[in-house]
């Protein structure tokens, strides 16, 4: 996938969007208030959003974002204190994949953090 700038602002100002309307400061102190200490809501949100596969190859699903688009995202992530791992989860390339995919999902490419596939 090759993304241009155009393609990375929108992603960008969707995800902008998004952690205004759900990571209020009150929103963030009840996640944080939960022994689980994230969202199950924010995991489904990212999988239908497709940033839970950025840096997944297209055969596995994903999308293969390019850095320009993942850099994006993260700015969104790193600026609104997201507190669910997304760029540990989608971003990862070579060796530490597969023990991330143990961490971050099924190694199939599904998410279960929250105790179900997400």
């Amino acid at each position: 996938m090759n993304m241009n700038v155009e393609t990375a602002a929108m992603l960008r100002d969707s995800a902008q969007r998004h952690a205004a309307d759900q990571y209020s400061f009150l929103q963030r102190k009840a996640v944080l208030a939960d022994p689980a200490g994230r969202s199950a809501r924010s995991w489904r949100d990212y999988a239908e959003f497709g940033w839970l596969g950025l840096r997944l190859p297209a055969e596995r699903g994903g999308l293969d974002a390019d850095p320009l688009t993942v850099g994006a995202l993260m700015e969104v992530v790193g600026s609104r204190l997201l507190m669910e791992p997304d760029g540990e989860c989608s971003t990862v390339r070579g060796p530490r994949r597969a023990l991330l995919a143990l961490r971050c999902g099924d190694g199939n490419g599904v998410t279960t953090h929250g105790g179900e596939a997400q």
